[in-house]
């Protein structure tokens, strides 16, 4: 029993496991990457293009938190342009995200939330 109850978590190792989120959300080269830290708060989000044989690149990387809850991520590789508008609330713990991008010459518009 002893050895059970020295491999329970502690409140302050439970409490950091639910406050931290971490996921991706694609759209053919394109992928939005977001880490969410409840206990800073913070929300880091990364954009990168992958094309075949050419490679990977990161557009860009943004820290949103309650002060700066809005921002713009835009770039282009290859034939890839994107824009990436985001705005954070935390009070109701979301991120909502806009994407606008030209892949090919074809357009592609997404939005979506993300809920933590």
């Amino acid at each position: 029993m002893d050895y059970l109850n020295s491999m329970a978590l502690s409140q302050a190792d439970a409490d950091l496991l639910v406050s931290n989120y971490t996921g991706q959300i694609s759209f053919g080269p394109i992928t939005i990457k977001y880490e969410i830290d409840l206990s800073v708060p913070r929300v880091i989000v990364t954009v990168t293009i992958t094309l075949p044989i050419i490679g990977t690149r990161t557009i860009g990387s943004v820290t949103l938190d309650p002060q700066h809850p809005q921002a713009k991520i835009g770039g282009s590789f290859g034939p890839v342009t994107v824009e990436l508008d985001l705005n954070l609330n935390f009070g109701a713990k979301q991120l909502d995200y806009h994407l606008t991008a030209t892949i090919a010459g074809r357009g592609l518009n997404k939005s979506g939330v993300i809920n933590f």
